[in-house]
C-alpha cells in the first residue's frame, strides 16, 4: 500500500485493515488560508498537522473516530477595541451562518467586600483579552487541613477543582474565601456574574483543555435521554476527543458557510467556507475511484488573519493479491472554489 501526497498541504494518516479483505487509510488534510489584497486565498505558508496533542490542540487535529456530518469550529485571538484603545468591557462576536455568539471580556476585577456583601470590583483598564480558557470561569481552591464540613472527620490539605475548567478563575467555594480572587474575564452575557456562588458554564471559544468535564456534556445528554438503556455508540465516546467547546461542535458547519468574527485581532473577519481545494483518487489494479473529503475543523486565528480548514476521509481498497493499492491527494481542478471568500 502506497501513500502519495501531491499537494503542498498537510497531511496525517492512519492506516489499518479491516476484516482482512479491506486496505483502509484515515487521513485528514489541513488547508490553510490568509487574508490577501482585501479577499481571502490559500496561504503560501501551510500550517502543519499534528495527530499528537499540542498546547495548540490539546487533544491533536487527526483523532482516529469521527462522527460523520459533525464538524468543529474555534477561535483563538485577542479582545481588542476597534481604535486600539484600552476599555473596561468589550463583547465579542461570532456569527455562523443566520447564529450569533457573544462573549463578554473585561478588565481584570476581584471580589470586595463592600457594605457587608461581596462585590465585583469595577473593571481595570486593559488594553486586550486573550481568547485562552484560563480567563473564563473556573479554578480551584485549597482546603487547609482540620474537619470536614458539617462532619467531625479530619482531613488534610484537600484541593477541590471546578471541573468544568480547572484552569480558570473566579471559582469560590466559600464566601469567608472570596475576598481578593480575581474574576474571569470572559463571560457568557446570558450567564452574568453577579453573586460569589454564581455557577455559569465557562465561556470560551479556544480549543478546550483535556482536562474539562464539558468533554462529557453530550454523554450526559444522550445518557438521560436513554434512560435505563444503554445504546451508547463509539461516536458518542469520540465527540469528547475533539477540540471546539460543545456549543461548537455543529451539523450545520459545511462549505458555502460564512462565519463571521468581530471584535477580535486588528480587523473584523468575514470568511465563507470553501469547496474542498482536493480530493482521494483511489488505485487498485486497474479500478481508479475519486472522493472528496468532508470538512471536520474549522480554527481561526483572529490576531494573524488565518483560517486553518480540516478534511477528513476515510478510504478502502480491496486486499487482492498481486494488485498495488496507492492513495493519492491530489489538487482538485474541478473544485468551484479552491479560494477562500469573504
Amino acid at each position: 500500500m502506497q501513500i502519495v501526497n501531491e499537494t503542498p498541504f498537510s497531511l496525517f494518516v492512519h492506516r489499518d485493515h479491516l476484516d482482512d479483505s479491506f486496505a483502509m487509510v484515515d487521513a485528514t488534510v489541513k488547508t490553510t488560508h490568509e487574508r490577501i489584497d482585501g479577499g481571502w486565498q490559500l496561504s503560501r505558508e501551510c500550517a502543519p498537522i499534528s495527530g499528537e496533542p499540542s498546547e495548540r490542540f490539546p487533544m491533536g487535529e487527526a483523532p482516529c473516530l469521527r462522527e460523520n456530518g459533525l464538524a468543529e469550529l474555534t477561535v483563538s485571538g485577542t479582545v481588542r477595541a476597534p481604535d486600539g484603545r484600552a476599555f473596561r468591557r468589550r463583547t465579542a462576536l461570532l456569527r455562523i451562518g443566520d447564529q450569533t455568539h457573544s462573549i463578554l471580556a473585561f478588565g481584570r476585577r476581584w471580589w470586595r467586600h463592600r457594605n457587608g456583601a461581596v462585590e465585583p470590583s469595577d473593571a481595570e483598564l486593559t488594553e486586550g483579552v486573550e481568547m485562552v480558557w484560563s480567563n473564563a470561569y473556573g479554578g480551584s481552591w485549597t482546603r487547609p487541613p482540620g474537619l470536614l464540613p458539617h462532619t467531625k472527620l479530619p482531613a488534610p490539605t484537600t484541593r477541590i477543582l471546578c471541573s468544568a475548567n480547572p484552569a480558570g478563575k473566579g471559582w469560590v467555594m466559600d464566601v469567608a474565601e472570596a475576598e481578593g480572587v480575581e474574576l474571569p474575564q470572559l463571560e457568557d452575557p446570558e450567564q452574568p456574574i453577579v453573586a460569589w456562588d454564581t455557577r455559569p458554564a465557562p465561556s470560551c471559544w479556544a480549543p478546550m483543555p483535556s482536562d474539562t468535564s464539558l468533554r462529557m456534556d453530550h454523554f450526559a445528554i444522550k445518557q438521560a435521554s436513554l434512560g435505563n438503556r444503554h445504546e451508547l455508540d463509539e461516536f458518542t465516546f469520540a465527540r469528547g476527543a475533539l477540540n471546539a467547546p460543545p456549543q461548537l461542535q455543529r451539523r450545520d458547519l459545511h462549505p458555502n458557510t460564512r462565519i463571521e468574527v468581530e471584535g477580535l485581532g486588528p480587523a473584523t473577519i468575514s470568511f465563507i467556507v470553501p469547496e474542498p481545494a482536493i480530493r482521494w483518487r483511489v488505485t487498485a489494479g486497474a479500478r481508479e475511484r475519486r472522493r472528496r473529503p468532508a470538512l471536520v475543523a474549522v480554527h481561526i486565528d483572529a490576531d494573524t488573519q488565518r483560517v486553518e480548514l480540516a478534511w477528513h476521509a476515510t478510504l478502502y481498497a480491496p486486499l487482492i493479491s498481486g494488485e498495488r493499492r496507492t492513495f493519492t491527494l491530489e489538487p482538485d481542478v474541478t473544485s468551484r472554489s479552491a479560494r477562500a471568500t469573504g
